[in-house]
C-alpha cells in the first residue's frame, strides 16, 4: 500500500468507534482463517493430484515391460469371452431353428467385434419382437 492509502486507513481508524474496531477485528480474523483454509484444501487437493499422478506413472511403468503382442492377444481373448457370453444370453431368447441359422452366419464373420456387434444386434431385434408380442 502506498503512504497515502495507509494515512487514510489510519483517519478511518481513528473515527471508528471500539465496538467498531472490534468487529472490524472479528472480520478481518474471520477473512484470514477463510483463505488460509482454503489454501490449505487447495494444497491437499494438490498434493492428492501429485500422488495419484505418481501412482500412475508407477503402474505405467510396471506395465510398459509387458510387449504389445501379449496385450493383443489377451484383448482379443477379453473380447472372444464377452462374444460367447452374448452368445449364451442370445440362445436363450433366439429360437432353434433360427439360432443354428445365425451361427452358421457368424462363421463367415473373421472379425471379434463385428461378432460381438451381431449377436448384439440380434438380441435386440428378439427382445423388441419380444415387447411386442405382448
Amino acid at each position: 500500500m502506498s503512504q497515502q492509502q495507509l494515512a487514510d486507513l489510519e483517519a478511518e481508524r481513528a473515527l471508528m468507534t471500539p465496538e467498531e474496531l472490534a468487529d472490524e477485528r472479528m472480520f478481518m480474523m474471520h477473512a484470514i482463517s477463510f483463505w488460509k483454509q482454503k489454501a490449505w484444501r487447495a494444497e491437499q487437493q494438490r498434493d492428492r493430484e501429485i500422488a495419484e499422478r505418481k501412482a500412475t506413472e508407477a503402474q505405467f511403468e510396471r506395465f510398459k515391460v509387458i510387449p504389445q503382442e501379449a496385450l493383443d492377444a489377451l484383448l482379443i481373448k477379453m473380447k472372444e469371452e464377452k462374444v460367447a457370453a452374448v452368445k449364451k444370453e442370445a440362445s436363450k431368447i433366439i429360437g432353434y431353428i433360427p439360432w443354428v441359422k445365425y451361427e452358421l452366419e457368424e462363421k463367415t464373420i473373421q472379425d471379434v467385434d463385428a461378432k460381438l456387434e451381431f449377436w448384439t444386434k440380434l438380441i435386440s431385434y428378439y427382445s423388441t419382437m419380444e415387447h411386442e408380442d405382448t
